[in-house]
């Protein structure tokens, strides 16, 4: 169920990689969404690989991130495939 959650992203993923990253769409619409404080909402798309069980392969899978940020997209000088971290 999609929602809020805050998580420690070091103890929950072993990597993390930018996929694709653009505007945050409003619901129904083609207008970027704009948080309670004025910041543009942008989209990140990134494949996570979570720590490994001890006897378990890791799991790999492509989450969706929503960041606030400026006029531009804050990864838009970032290639695809880069090593990415989340400040919080």
């Amino acid at each position: 169920m999609p929602g809020t959650l805050t998580i420690d992203i070091s103890a929950t993923f072993q990597a993390v990689i930018l996929m694709a990253s653009g505007p945050k769409l409003k619901f129904g619409s083609t207008e970027q969404d704009i948080s309670t404080r004025g910041e543009r909402k942008w989209d990140v798309q990134a494949a996570v690989t979570f720590h490994a069980e001890p006897g378990m392969k890791p799991v790999s899978e492509v989450i969706a991130v929503t960041v606030t940020g400026p006029a531009t997209d804050p990864c838009g000088s970032i290639p695809t495939g880069s090593s990415i971290a989340f400040d919080r």
